[in-house]
């Protein structure tokens, strides 16, 4: 994306716009869905880091894809549905180290939780050691995959705000 050029793909031998593109949906047998014409807002474009931010349109707005992992190697979609590009947006638990919740290492974005982040626990498959909740925590918002298992103890919260 730059707002100083125009906004144009070649398929098929034809140069479209963003929605002469869209346009061509079902012609042919194409599927072709959810592009946008907006700014993206990657993290830092700039610098080639086209991981997205916070705040990017491409996020939960993408087509599932068949590998299941991004090119970070992160199972997706992380929080409802996939995103567009080539990275996907949020954090996972990798259970790299322990079942605590509280160790950074088991986080994929090496960081703990917090009450600004959207966590997702995928499928067991991705992960050595399932979460556990040894006090009280908050997150912005929480997924749990297919099959996903996490323990909360007793007595203690894990309060997701949204």
């Amino acid at each position: 994306f730059s707002s100083t050029t125009s906004q144009t793909c070649k398929f098929r031998a034809t140069l479209y716009d963003v929605a002469g593109f869209n346009s061509q949906n079902g012609v042919n047998g194409y599927i072709i869905q959810n592009n946008i014409a907006s700014d993206p807002q990657f993290a830092d474009e700039a610098n080639d880091d086209f991981h997205l931010d916070a705040n990017s349109p491409c996020i939960d707005v993408g087509t599932d894809a068949l590998s299941g992992r991004d090119y970070d190697g992160k199972p997706f979609p992380l929080l409802k549905n996939t995103d567009i590009g080539a990275f996907e947006y949020g954090i996972y638990w990798n259970g790299n180290i322990s079942h605590y919740w509280n160790i950074e290492g088991n986080w994929s974005s090496g960081q703990v939780p917090d009450i600004n982040t959207q966590v997702t626990i995928p499928k067991p498959e991705y992960y050595k050691h399932y979460p556990k909740v040894y006090d009280n925590r908050q997150v912005k918002s929480l997924f749990l995959k297919q099959n996903a298992k996490m323990i909360i103890n007793t007595g203690k919260n894990l309060d997701v705000i949204e």
